[in-house]
């Protein structure tokens, strides 16, 4: 049994205003940075994207199928479940999240699936999780539906990070 990590990058990014994932943070952009604290904590790392767009920043790309929901962020989430094998589970992150540092990730690896990121509030993070295959049943059925990530990770154990790693950029800084 192996853990993966999955870098979701396939939204519209309408708030931030422009593509998050190729967005410069320190020089290196945004998808970049996180797919590198996933690396750095042992994991074979790919980009979850609706095009082959970002294919230029060097990171291996899984193409999200079609849904009905294209715009839900719980895409990514199923696409990566789906293309796991075996027993395999895997660490998700979303791309907007730079600041995540390998021994976050390491965390929740420890943790083993389902685990869910969670700030010194309690405050769930739920895109940021680490999810056995047999998870993309639960992710699909809410998907389908239209419910929030949330709900998603009903049943998954809280992991705490420190708050500084979970900084999420839905508007560029400044």
């Amino acid at each position: 049994m192996g853990v993966r990590g999955f870098v979701p990058a396939g939204g519209a990014s309408l708030r931030f205003g422009s593509n998050k994932a190729r967005h410069p943070v320190e020089g290196v952009p945004m998808a970049c940075r996180t797919a590198r604290a996933l690396e750095e904590a042992g994991l074979e790392t790919v980009l979850v994207v609706r095009d082959q767009g970002l294919q230029d920043l060097g990171i291996p790309l899984l193409l999200e199928p079609a849904h009905g929901h294209d715009l839900h962020p719980l895409c990514g989430v199923l696409a990566a479940l789906e293309s796991l094998t075996g027993g395999d589970s895997a660490v998700i992150v979303p791309c907007d999240v730079p600041s995540l540092v390998a021994s976050s990730v390491q965390l929740l690896v420890g943790a083993g699936p389902p685990s869910v990121a969670v700030d010194h509030s309690g405050r769930w993070h739920p895109l940021l999780a680490h999810l056995p295959r047999g998870w993309a049943s639960q992710v699909e059925s809410v998907l389908e539906r239209g419910g929030a990530a949330r709900e998603a990770m009903a049943g998954a154990k809280p992991v705490r990070l420190p708050d500084a790693h979970l900084l999420n950029w839905n508007e560029p800084p400044g």
